[in-house]
């Protein structure tokens, strides 16, 4: 993105990857030396960081995100019922009834499409077990970036993740059961922001008010 601000007019260009700009719109302290780990879930890509002093203790990015999971959904549905939807109802679908983890109560959804064999309309209800078992390899992916990233850590620095926990942001944290299945799995605590999708663009704004102060989280 450099090159265009350039052609643009832009004299002097500072870098910024999206996890610390997740970081700082969460508000944490990134330029302190005390180590905070962010994991920022969208839509094509998931990218995690252990910031301190503002600068990157370990790092992990991997294509599987929110659109990943619809997509997972959609395939679930062809393999399992033999029914063939398209990416805005598989999308409805994630966001009504999936979940990483069982719940308390058992939600339905009753999902139309068109039945793969036959090439007639179909109908089958759904519930949020069945998206339990379609974003099983998803949830997993996520589980195992996390404990790569705390497995990574310095050990100087370990014991600042286990007070903190984790920061889980973007549009993909949303997935009802995330944190309390990422908890569950790293001993850690996970804590949510109440508007998840706004955590780069908070960071971006915070930044340009205060150039000078976050200087540490450029990237050269």
């Amino acid at each position: 993105f450099s090159k265009p601000a350039e052609q643009a007019g832009g004299k002097t260009i500072r870098r910024i990857t999206d996890p610390r700009a997740d970081a700082i719109g969460l508000g944490l302290p990134v330029a302190e030396a005390s180590a905070k780990l962010v994991l920022g879930v969208g839509g094509g890509t998931s990218e995690g960081i252990v910031i301190s002093q503002g600068a990157a203790a370990v790092t992990e990015s991997r294509r599987v995100a929110g659109d990943e999971a619809t997509e997972a959904i959609a395939r679930y549905l062809r393999r399992t019922y033999q029914l063939a939807v398209g990416e805005n109802m598989a999308e409805q679908i994630k966001m009504t009834i999936g979940s990483a983890m069982p719940l308390e109560e058992t939600h339905t959804f009753r999902c139309r499409g068109k039945d793969v064999e036959k090439g007639v309309p179909k109908m089958v209800e759904l519930t949020n077990n069945d998206i339990i078992e379609a974003l099983g390899e998803i949830n997993e992916e996520f589980i195992s970036m996390v404990q790569r990233l705390i497995s990574q850590t310095p050990a100087d620095l370990s014991d600042d993740l286990k007070r903190d926990g984790i920061h889980l942001t973007g549009g993909g944290s949303m997935l009802k059961g995330l944190g309390q299945r990422l908890s569950q799995e790293t001993g850690l605590e996970v804590k949510v922001p109440d508007e998840p999708l706004f955590s780069v663009v908070l960071g971006l704004g915070l930044i340009l008010e205060n150039m000078s102060y976050y200087k540490s989280v450029f990237v050269n």
